[in-house]
Order: structure tokens, then sequence, then C-alpha cells
């Protein structure tokens, strides 16, 4: 496709790959809905997307019913341009609240999927 594209011409190559977006493309367009919601470089734009597809719900407050649970999360030491973004050179940091209303064991598990939905790391 890159072959093509040096040669003077237009390609227009619709995908949900993220990697594929920043690997093959310079400019994209995020349609949503139908209607053109975001243009520009396929960085900035694969960015947009993951902002919208990570809403913030993810890190507002759960407060249990009884006391006590799962309260939040977040990533702390993601990128600047999306808060639930890694990138391969940086740490990564994530955050979970939690309130207990007494002394009790806890064990949780993580689940990290990249765009695709492929599970690159699971620990429980």
């Amino acid at each position: 496709m890159g072959e093509v594209a040096h040669q003077g011409r237009t390609v227009l190559f619709v995908t949900h790959n993220m990697n594929a977006i920043r690997s093959l493309c310079t400019t994209a367009i995020l349609l949503q809905n139908g209607r053109v919601n975001r243009t520009g470089s396929a960085v900035e734009v694969v960015e947009h997307y993951y902002r919208l597809a990570t809403p913030a719900a993810n890190q507002a407050q759960r407060v249990p019913t009884d006391g006590s649970g799962f309260l939040s999360w977040k990533c702390a030491g993601a990128s600047s341009i999306n808060s639930n973004a890694a990138s391969n050179d940086s740490p990564l940091d994530i955050v979970a609240q939690f309130r207990l209303d007494r002394a009790m064991p806890i064990a949780f598990g993580l689940v990290i999927s990249n765009d695709e939905d492929v599970k690159i790391v699971i620990h429980q």
C-alpha cells in the first residue's frame, strides 16, 4: 500500500486496526455514527479514537453500598495525550483505589489488551 501511495495515488484504507493506521497512514479520518468526527495526522486521530473509546467512567468513583469495595482506577504513568494509553518506551503505573470497612484479605487480577482486543498481559 505504501508503494502505491508513493506513486502519487490516493489510497482509501478502511480498518479498525489502529496499529495498521499508525504504521501505514500519514493522515486519517475518524467516522462516528456515519459522520466525520476528526481529521488530521494518523497519530493524532488514533489518539483521539482512544480517548473516545476509553470513557472517563473508568476513572470515576464507584462507591460500594456496604462500605467496602472497589472505588476507582486510572493510568498514572501513561502518555500525556491519552490517559489510558501506554507507549513502549515509558513505564505505565496503574492506580486502583479500594475502601475497606474492616481488615480482610483481598485478591485481584489484571488483564491488559491491545487495540485489537488481544490479551497481552494476564495476571491473577
